[in-house]
């Protein structure tokens, strides 16, 4: 009985190990997606200024021109924000096929599994630190987009009044 309580547990232990990394995985996609759609908009805000600008006089250009400066700072930064967000590569979000495999030779059943189990853990506590970076990156992606979009509102203003 003792035996079986035992294994159940380990079963138990990787079962939610193995739950949590799954979770990770896909906030990340949740992530990588938000910030994918935070940049496209950006993007397409300041093509389309640009090439509302492209029929512009200069005599309306001109007032706008330090909001214009700011909206491509602020897109630019937004490029180095968002390519660290997508550029982690400290996010693991499987086990390493090798460490499974030296276990397997030497390990068996639940002996196996609360050594996977560990491995994963390893694995989930790894990427929390990894996790808040990335959500933090993408926040600030989410700012830099709205910051842009208000420069370009300001420099809209100046230019088309």
């Amino acid at each position: 009985m003792a035996a079986q309580r035992d294994s159940s547990a380990v079963q138990t232990a990787y079962d939610l190990a193995r739950w949590r990394l799954d979770e990770q995985s896909a906030y990340a996609r949740a992530l990588d997606t938000r910030l994918g759609v935070t940049f496209a908009l950006s993007a397409a805000m300041i093509a389309l200024f640009g090439s509302a600008l492209l029929f512009a006089s200069p005599d309306e250009v001109a007032p706008a021109t330090d909001a214009v400066r700011a909206a491509a700072g602020l897109f630019i930064a937004n490029i180095v924000v968002s390519a660290a967000a997508l550029l982690d590569s400290r996010w693991r979000t499987v086990v390493d096929l090798e460490t499974v495999t030296t276990y397997a030779a030497v390990l068996s059943g639940a002996a196996l599994q609360e050594q996977l189990t560990v491995v994963l853990i390893e694995a989930v506590r790894g990427n929390e630190q990894a996790i808040l970076l990335k959500s933090w990156l993408v926040g600030m992606a989410i700012v830099l987009a709205s910051a842009t979009a208000v420069a370009i509102a300001v420099a809209a203003v100046l230019a088309f009044r």
